[in-house]
């Protein structure tokens, strides 16, 4: 289910969405939604606790920063429309913490997590190759609005499915140190080597 969950996540346009009871669910949302349904339904059927030794004063830092955050915020603005995003705020960081934090649990999940990441950063750098050199973002087929790519004196800032080009580039950059560690590692050289050129 990790591999999906990253693909997902990371290959559906920003704004892909279901609009329902004046609530947006984009893709990732509803992933996230089932995935948490799926480990609660594991929990009930099972004795076992859900996180191993539970959860670590990091996780519960996390967590508390989340909920915090929401909460200033609709005390900073005092609104329907406050509560309401930072609810759906709330999903999206604790509910994806805790099922990342579900499937991450050792070693393994970590390889297996930086080798989707590689494949998923190869597919994101030939779509975001050919949007720098064409001006036209492969995803604005599959997304219910026109992704217009931003350019900054004349040059193209390709963003694929990210929300801009500021995200697309923080994720490479962030892939770049798990790829080093892929080709370093021995277990992933091939991909160690995609990775590093995708970032």
């Amino acid at each position: 289910a990790l591999r999906p969950l990253l693909v997902v996540a990371f290959l559906t346009p920003f704004g892909q969405q279901l609009f329902l009871g004046g609530f947006h669910f984009f893709a990732v949302r509803i992933v996230i939604i089932a995935g948490l349904f799926r480990v609660l339904h594991a929990k009930l059927s099972s004795k076992k606790p859900i996180f191993g030794r539970g959860l670590c004063s990091l996780d519960k830092m996390i967590l508390g920063l989340a909920i915090l955050h929401a909460a200033t915020f609709v005390l900073l603005y005092r609104d329907i429309g406050a509560v309401t995003y930072q609810l759906a705020f709330v999903l999206d960081a604790c509910g994806g913490y805790l099922l990342y934090r579900y499937f991450i649990q050792d070693c393994e999940a970590v390889l297996q997590v930086a080798k989707t990441l590689v494949l998923v950063a190869a597919v994101l750098a030939v779509c975001m190759g050919y949007e720098y050199l064409t001006r036209v973002n492969v995803f604005s087929y599959i997304s219910s609005f026109p992704l217009v790519p931003w350019v900054r004196e004349g040059r193209v800032r390709a963003q694929g499915t990210f929300a801009n080009s500021i995200t697309a580039g923080v994720f490479g950059a962030t892939l770049l140190p798990l790829s080093f560690w892929l080709w370093k590692g021995g277990d992933a050289k091939l991909l160690g080597i995609v990775g590093i050129a995708a970032s």
